[in-house]
């Protein structure tokens, strides 16, 4: 809980910056991409989803004033989500992972085996993935460049 409360004060905390998107959530089975960066970080939503029409959809990304870390935040606004979820990815460049938390309807965050990261840039639907999913945050540590 209080890891959560971090995550929320990093996305609004006055001294960082923040963009937000709209997007489209598009059902039909077949694979979508949708990409947000705040030059160097990059963070891409790809998913497959079936039902339903489209949905409105945000990404946030957020940078802290040091510039050492990222967040990456993609949710239904409304917090619900009539779509059924095949897949999900979220794939980050310009850092590593640290934490994420995933979410389906009515705020139910997800078992552990309903994600799963792979290496230190990507998170993706584990095997017990229940197919609902209304938000997902990853916390990444930016990459160090030597001089």
């Amino acid at each position: 809980m209080i890891l959560s409360i971090a995550c929320i004060l990093f996305a609004v905390n006055a001294s960082d910056q923040h963009e937000t998107e709209q997007f489209k959530v598009i059902p039909g089975g077949e694979e979508h991409t949708h990409t947000g960066s705040l030059v160097p970080f990059q963070c891409s939503f790809t998913y497959v989803a079936q039902g339903g029409t489209n949905e409105e959809w945000e990404m946030t990304i957020g940078v802290n004033a040091d510039k050492s870390a990222y967040s990456c935040n993609i949710a239904r606004p409304s917090g619900t989500t009539y779509l059924f979820f095949e897949s999900f990815e979220i794939k980050v460049q310009g850092g590593s992972i640290e934490h994420y938390e995933v979410y389906g309807n009515e705020k139910r965050r997800l078992l552990s085996g309903e994600a799963r990261t792979s290496g230190n840039s990507k998170l993706q639907a584990g095997n017990d993935f229940n197919h609902e999913l209304a938000s997902v945050s990853v916390i990444v540590r930016s990459n160090k460049e030597e001089l």
